[in-house]
């Protein structure tokens, strides 16, 4: 039996059953060697708890932390805890509550979210920036011709810019000598900026790996997403101060480029919004889930007992049986009626032609749609070319204006975003060798423990999967082939580098998407297909390979030395549930295409079941009731995180089960000063890694009685939601069952399979 020692500071002695509950986890492992006198496994035997002493690997890397390190690492967690706010109640207010408080936010605007990804994030900045600013560690020419023309280019060059740029790509009817309503074709202009300036302005294009090329809504907006989409939008007042706080920001904007009175600034901001709010009605429809009425909810219910009674099977719909949380006929099965009428839509044909290069008006061009309900109302809009071109052109300005404060950070950002290959390659480079293959190894460890925790039924789509790091060209400078950027003209200013720059990746692209038997001889090189950079500070996947960014192993997310404990909730955690994304969109999948021949089955039937579950809760938490929820998107991302947490705590304690009784590294994995047993850590951690605050300027106002739900934030839920269906994690905090953070009736799409194990 372990002795341990819990938050509360009690030592649990061998009669209590709380560590072993036989009828589900016999070997689970609880412990605080740090806090207790010492440890008994199998009823003999004692390791010292001082924690004084690593092992050091070859080359002088420790697999263990320090005394000073470990001191460290308990201090910085412990300072961002509100230790008078019950676990039970608020996880996020206990393990974030002094997050804010303690973070460097100096540099910080009103509004901003300070994240761990962000900091790490901010931190990759830096260490790229270092390199940039030092000619003689960036080796690239053209990369330093583009970096410091970024940096040195002042506001009269931008004024011009501005100018020739407005006269270049259709003109605006309240700038002088620049309007022509009749020759004015904003499809033309959309194509243009595409492959000018590689801006997904009203239709977004992309080229799908077959070579199809793929139309979709644009991904960014100037509305918040939360506001702009199909369900949203049409229930909100346009008086909202949240719409006249973003015309302003747009008002402010069009008198610094143009020099506009108040009046004129009011009325075009106002219409470049109402424009934008028009489209938000028909955005992001793949994201709102079907709810049944009521009366729909009775028919269903008494068809069902007719059914029963008649002993007959279910009906199927259109699409497959009647099943909860599903209506007859999905949204993302559209008719194919209006797919045909947009494929031959002759203003969506022009556009693809010239995104690719193609001569007009020759034929058919074959592509892909992918919000088709946008497109059509996008090209039936007629009367508004006005409105067509304030928008385009505020938006345009908007990605290729140069900020007049915090240029730098900015700066290394465009590198990175028109150069991933070599500046992912430099961050790679700088890390030691020895270093990497020790994390490596790590990872890949930490991977398999993983994919081992997670049921059989629901590895089928990750089974073959592996960890890996991005790789680039080895035996060239930067990783990549200097004839790579030969064509890229750089002696003109900064913005005629950046359409040099972005011409050069559009062939790039299509000579990757071309056949290797049909690429000419004198081919460009072929720039590494890595689905995540080497600066990424996320994980990514394919149907082949997971891939990390060596810019999220970094602290406070991870070390190298890091206890097993907090390995385990962070980069465990994030390697679930990037596996687990797999899973959903493939069970998400086969929901949309469940049909009369390819009927449900019992599996599927299971996780619709357990969607709906996660959902109404998710709908409890933010409108108390649970009817409303309907963002497919949001509940995706929710499923997530809820079942990456019990994988990875289930990997961490397979871990503890395969350790020898008496090995001296298990005393590491608690923290000084921090009166926590190990898997406690390990929620603290989880929580923490997830901590979010927005920074404002001006005292933000305490929550009224009156309104409890304005708490219930998705910064909150994606800490407090996943724990409160971990059973564990109820377990480890003694939460009474029926307590927020403990409720009586979990979801999981695990199965009793997963249970067995738990």
């Amino acid at each position: 039996m372990i002795v341990c020692c819990v938050w509360t500071g009690q030592c649990l002695g061998q009669g209590y059953n709380r560590n072993y509950r036989s009828q589900q986890s016999s070997n689970r492992h609880s412990m605080n060697y740090q806090n207790a006198p010492g440890f008994v496994v199998g009823g003999s035997g004692a390791v010292g708890a001082n924690g004084a002493g690593a092992a050091v690997l070859g080359g002088g890397l420790s697999h263990v932390q320090s005394a000073t390190e470990r001191r460290y690492t308990g201090g910085e967690m412990l300072k961002f805890l509100n230790v008078e706010q019950d676990p039970c109640s608020d996880f996020y207010d206990y393990a974030c509550g002094k997050w804010l408080q303690n973070q460097n936010v100096s540099d910080a605007r009103d509004g901003d979210v300070i994240t761990v990804p962000g900091l790490l994030e901010r931190k990759v900045v830096q260490q790229l920036q270092r390199r940039l600013d030092d000619a003689s560690r960036n080796p690239h020419p053209v990369v330093n011709k583009f970096y410091r023309s970024c940096l040195s280019t002042n506001w009269n060059e931008e004024k011009l810019f501005i100018k020739r740029f407005v006269a270049s790509y259709g003109g605006l009817p309240d700038v002088k000598d620049t309007w022509r309503e009749r020759a004015y074709q904003w499809i033309e202009i959309l194509a243009r900026l595409k492959l000018d300036f590689n801006l997904d302005i009203l239709i977004a294009f992309s080229m799908a790996p077959n070579g199809r090329p793929v139309l979709r809504e644009p991904s960014t907006t100037i509305m918040p997403a939360e506001l702009c989409n199909a369900e949203a939008s049409p229930q909100i007042d346009e008086q909202d101060e949240i719409f006249e706080t973003i015309q302003m920001k747009i008002k402010e904007k069009l008198q610094l480029w143009f020099d506009f009175g108040d009046g004129d600034a009011n009325r075009l901001a106002g219409d470049i919004q109402r424009f934008e709010f028009d489209l938000c009605k028909f955005m992001r429809k793949a994201d709102i889930m079907p709810i049944k009425t009521d009366e729909e909810e009775e028919e269903e219910e008494d068809g069902e007992r007719e059914e029963a009674d008649s002993g007959r099977p279910p009906p199927l719909t259109n699409y497959g049986p009647r099943r909860q949380g599903r209506s007859p006929i999905p949204p993302h099965l559209h008719s194919k009626q209006r797919l045909l009428e947009l494929e031959t839509n002759q203003k969506l044909i022009n556009f693809v032609q010239l995104c690719m290069g193609q001569p007009q008006g020759q034929g058919r061009t074959d592509f892909q749609i992918i919000s088709p309900e946008y497109l059509q109302y996008l090209t039936g809009i007629s009367g508004r070319k006005p409105s067509f071109a304030n928008y385009i052109m505020y938006r345009a300005l908007s990605e290729l204006t140069l900020p007049q404060m915090d240029r730098k950070p900015y700066c290394v950002r465009k590198v990175m975003q028109m150069f991933p290959e070599y500046m992912g390659s430099l961050y790679q480079m700088s890390i030691p060798a020895q270093t990497r293959e020790f994390v490596k190894q790590d990872v890949a460890s930490i991977f398999r423990d993983i994919k081992e925790a997670i049921p059989r039924s629901l590895r089928k789509s990750i089974d073959s999967l592996q960890i890996s790091e991005p790789s680039y060209q080895s035996g060239v400078v930067g990783g990549v082939d200097p004839q790579t950027y030969a064509g890229i003209k750089t002696n003109g200013n900064y913005w005629e580098i950046l359409k040099s720059i972005t011409l050069n990746n559009v062939q790039q692209q299509q000579v990757l998407l071309t056949p290797p038997t049909q690429r000419g001889r004198q081919s460009a090189p072929i720039l590494a297909s890595n689905v995540v950079e080497a600066f990424a500070t996320h994980l990514g996947s394919n149907e082949k390979i997971v891939q990390f960014g060596w810019g999220l192993l970094q602290p406070p997310f991870y070390a190298y030395n890091y206890p097993k404990s907090l390995k385990y909730s962070s980069l465990g955690f994030a390697i679930a549930r990037q596996l687990i994304k797999n899973h959903l969109d493939e069970q998400n999948a086969n929901d949309r295409g469940a049909t009369t021949r390819q009927p449900y089955s019992a599996q599927l039937d299971e996780f619709l079941s357990q969607r709906e579950c996660f959902r109404a809760q998710m709908s409890s938490y933010f409108f108390n009731t649970p009817d409303v929820f309907r963002n497919a998107s949001q509940l995706s991302e929710f499923m997530a995180d809820a079942t990456a947490l019990s994988v990875a705590f289930t990997a961490y304690n397979n871990w503890l089960d395969k350790q020898e009784a008496f090995n001296p590294d298990l005393k590491f994995e608690t923290l000084p000063k921090m009166n926590f047993s190990n898997t406690q850590l390990f929620f603290i951690n989880f929580a923490q890694i997830s901590c979010a605050e927005r920074f404002s300027e001006e005292p933000t106002p305490e929550p009224s009685e009156c309104c409890p739900l304005d708490l219930h934030t998705p910064e909150r839920l994606k800490i407090n939601g996943p724990l409160s269906n971990d059973e564990e994690f109820g377990l480890d905090f003694n939460c009474p069952i029926g307590a927020d953070l403990n409720v009586a009736d979990k979801c999981s799409i695990l199965g009793n399979e997963f249970k067995r194990s738990y």
